[in-house]
């Protein structure tokens, strides 16, 4: 392993227990270290001017790459130019909303939303086409850091008329204010607090440490559950000091008011105030959302009906089971995509590092498992090479790898391959990449920290929460019966059980309203909604999207004949041109016809993916098909973009608290390891111009 080029100063040394923060550096680090090192790069980089065609707009920032202080909040939506080095028209505001939108807007109640717009790229005659709204996940997923990364993309696949906005939901990256229960007051001598609602100074470190206290316990299966009381408890603990933070005269508020439903009305605010920029009033929805982004869609579809122009809803998420207390069935189909992951090793044979010559599923399947077995029986430690601390490498660490990579097979399977291999091999120090010192975090570069969309906050936990029926409050006994049912899901069970355990003793909740998605109705929207899913989808099963598309009227239904979480897991042009027909001239797939509750029995529109593990597109052995006059390989390059990007925002059992057990918005790969610790190979890290960094996500 190549050194560093400048080697960091020595860090200080501790244990390296904390795989909720220290594995979601392996994607935190690298998105911050490579847009702080474009700010440096572009920092005197000239703006393109504005097109003509947005009237609406405050002269270039200071800081064309840190925007947002310099961007004064508006009731409108006026623009201002942005991160021109990722793209020359990327244009960037802050819209003014009520926090308690039953309340005035007033300074006392307000969020500030932040917003990223690509306008279209190409002049056409015909009438300008409303913005499509994007949200990558989560919950809390930065949907304006979203916008930077996907957009231009998103406008290959859907045309460069396409108008694109990326937002961050209350609460969450640059909107203001943020929801941060660890918002310190009172710092030592010399310690910045980082000021209300934000995710710097000591309190982001008293977060850091507390994190790597409660990893210590491991998950609801460690020790034979005899943690799991420590872990109900440091739940509740963190929930009442969020409770004791709203109801403090410092506290902002926020957390009372980040669930979903306040997130759908800021998306019709945003139409409305598009509507209002153009001269056009009563504009309807155009939006594509991934994973959490499709709960936020029904949301939406059922509350504003009459306002939904197209909505792409993707990786589909049981509404109704996501709001009950404990939410079941998501792992329905996790294991079988462990399956298709030895299977699909077998296919590739020496391509995939785990295979060994005359190997079967069940050979390949038995070397992972030995891993898990191996380290469960005992636990490994070892020094790590750079920091000098010393690492305990548990069996749930390795579990928590396979899971996370069973969200994006096409990436993900082949470097997984490789470091199961290396562990097989009992080459322990392979996974030191996945352990930094909490000093990387707390002590940054200054230029890092405009960029911390995705520094840890408590948007996930105050979203999720405050989007349950009712109030969450198990006991010990009954987390561990929770989790017993869980077991004969999926071998993955006690990760998805601490995603239930973050709500537990939640009790912040704004004042109830009726919940639109309980009442079992079929609801007519103004333009039928288009769902899609995988075959296999590890936390949001095809059955979720079959079951969630009967209850909106004629809502189409597609089905890629694939795994991975959301279909944008796998290029498919044929679904590609689908989602492209479907916003832009409403054609849409048929509602799938089912014989009673028997979902999966049933019959809908499918496509096949064109491709799969050490298969990507590119290869000459990939899976043939798509109309050939659809720009297929600009298509390709734009969807494999859009996955990469997607691929590192933060998911369903991979954010929040949930995530020492299963890697925080991880995106480990060889590369990604390369850029975190310094390591590229050859030269370190270097200059590299757009493309090749998001290549390089």
């Amino acid at each position: 392993m190549e050194k560093l080029h400048h080697p960091p100063p020595r860090p200080r040394r501790r244990p390296a227990s904390s795989f909720e923060f220290l594995l979601g550096l392996v994607l935190g680090i690298p998105i911050l270290v490579s847009l702080s090192y474009l700010q440096q790069q572009w920092r005197t980089h000239k703006p393109a001017p504005l097109a003509s065609s947005e009237p609406n707009h405050h002269a270039p920032p200071t800081d064309i790459m840190n925007p947002w202080p310099s961007i004064l909040p508006s009731e409108n939506l006026v623009f201002t130019p942005c991160y021109q080095p990722l793209h020359p028209s990327f244009l960037c505001a802050r819209l003014s909303l009520p926090m308690d939108p039953s309340a005035a807007l007033t300074p006392e109640n307000k969020v500030d939303i932040a917003l990223v717009l690509l306008p279209a790229t190409v002049n056409t005659t015909a009438p300008a086409k409303p913005p499509l709204l994007i949200n990558p996940g989560g919950p809390g997923g930065p949907g304006a850091l979203a916008a930077l990364l996907l957009a231009p993309a998103l406008q290959v696949i859907l045309g460069g008329d396409q108008p694109i906005i990326g937002f961050d939901p209350r609460g969450v990256g640059e909107s203001r204010p943020l929801a941060d229960c660890w918002a310190a007051k009172y710092c030592p001598l010399g310690e910045e607090s980082g000021g209300r609602g934000s995710t710097g100074g000591c309190g982001l470190r008293r977060r850091l440490e507390w994190m790597g206290a409660q990893a210590s316990y491991g998950t609801v299966a460690s020790s034979g559950g005899a943690n799991t009381g420590f872990l109900v408890q440091g739940e509740r603990g963190v929930n009442r000091m969020c409770s004791a933070q709203d109801n403090s005269t410092e506290g902002s508020g926020i957390l009372r008011f980040a669930g979903t439903s306040f997130v759908a009305g800021d998306m019709l605010a945003i139409v409305d105030a598009w509507g209002r920029t153009v001269g056009e009033e009563g504009g309807k929805l155009v939006y594509w959302g991934f994973s959490y982004g499709t709960y936020l869609g029904q949301v939406f579809a059922r509350m504003f009906p009459e306002r939904v122009g197209r909505l792409v809803l993707d990786g589909v998420v049981d509404a109704e089971l996501y709001e009950t207390e404990v939410w079941m069935e998501s792992l329905l189909d996790t294991d079988k995509v462990v399956e298709w992951f030895c299977r699909t090793c077998v296919e590739a044979r020496r391509e995939c590092a785990l295979y060994r010559e005359g190997d079967g599923v069940e050979e390949v399947e038995r070397r992972y498992l030995g891993v898990v077995e191996r380290l469960e029986r005992e636990p490994v430690v070892f020094t790590h090479p750079m920091f000098e601390f010393p690492v305990m490498l548990r069996e749930e660490v390795v579990r928590a790898l396979m899971f996370v990579s069973l969200y994006s097979p096409i990436q993900r399977f082949p470097p997984l391959a490789e470091l199961l291999n290396a562990l097989h091999q009992e080459k322990w120090e392979t996974v030191a990449g996945l352990y930094s010192d909490l000093e990387a975090l707390c002590n940054p570069p200054v230029a890092m920290f405009p960029f911390n969309f995705l520094v840890p906050t408590d948007a996930q936990r105050a979203i999720m929460c405050a989007d349950k029926v009712k109030p969450v409050n198990l006991t010990v006994s009954e987390v561990q019966g929770l989790y017993g049912k869980l077991s004969k899901y999926s071998g993955f069970a006690d990760f998805w059980t601490q995603l239930t355990l973050v709500c537990n003793g939640w009790d912040i909740f704004p004042p109830r309203t009726n919940t639109p998605t309980q009442d079992g109705k079929q609801v007519k929207t103004n333009h039928p909604l288009l769902f899609m899913s995988m075959t296999l989808d590890p936390v949001t099963p095809l059955l979720a999207a079959v079951k969630m598309a009967l209850k909106f009227e004629d809502a189409g239904l597609l089905e890629v004949k694939s795994v991975g979480h959301a279909t944008i897991s796998a290029a498919s042009r044929c679904s590609a041109k689908i989602v492209r027909d479907y916003i832009v001239d409403g054609k849409l797939p048929p509602p799938p016809v089912v014989d009673g509750d028997d979902y999966l029995g049933g019959k809908w529109t499918t496509c096949e993916a064109d491709e799969k593990p050490w298969r990507p597109l590119g290869s000459s052995q990939v899976v043939s098909g798509g109309p050939e006059d659809f720009q297929e390989a600009s298509v390709d390059e734009a969807w494999a973009k859009v996955r990469a990007t997607l691929e590192r925002m933060p998911r369903w059992g991979t954010d929040g608290d949930m995530a020492r057990m299963a890697m925080k918005r991880t995106g480990w790969t060889p590369a990604m390891e390369d850029i975190f610790m310094g390591w590229k190979t050859g030269a370190g890290v270097g200059p590299m111009d757009v493309d090749e960094l998001l290549r390089g996500f």
